[in-house]
């Protein structure tokens, strides 16, 4: 790589890639769940959290640059007690979450 600015280049492309990527992933896992749940044969894996932040976080990170792109304002707040105990099944949560997000950035101007 030459200069500064084509590394910069080189590095918007690969996290667009990369970002492209994971929600291909996230795409097909849905498409292969919904496959599953019409066969009756989704196995839930209930699982307590480590980081419910960090769980939003990774579904909105592949959305990262098209929400800059179009200047939408994303805004986390968690009011959760620490005392809480969260378990459920998170790629299911995951795969819930990325629909909402790819809705809400797909829909809003």
């Amino acid at each position: 790589i030459k200069n500064s600015f084509e590394a910069k280049s080189m590095m918007q492309m690969l996290l667009s890639i990369e970002q492209s990527a994971k929600l291909m992933w996230y795409y097909n896992t849905c498409n292969i769940n919904r496959m599953k749940i019409k066969k009756n044969e989704l196995v839930l894996e209930n699982q307590p959290t480590h980081s419910l932040y960090q769980t939003i976080q990774d579904v909105l990170w592949p959305f990262e640059m098209l929400i800059v792109r179009r200047r939408h304002n994303v805004h986390l707040m968690l009011q959760i007690e620490a005392s809480v105990k969260l378990v459920t099944d998170w790629s299911l949560y995951q795969l819930i979450l990325f629909n909402l997000v790819q809705n809400s950035v797909k829909y809003n101007k």
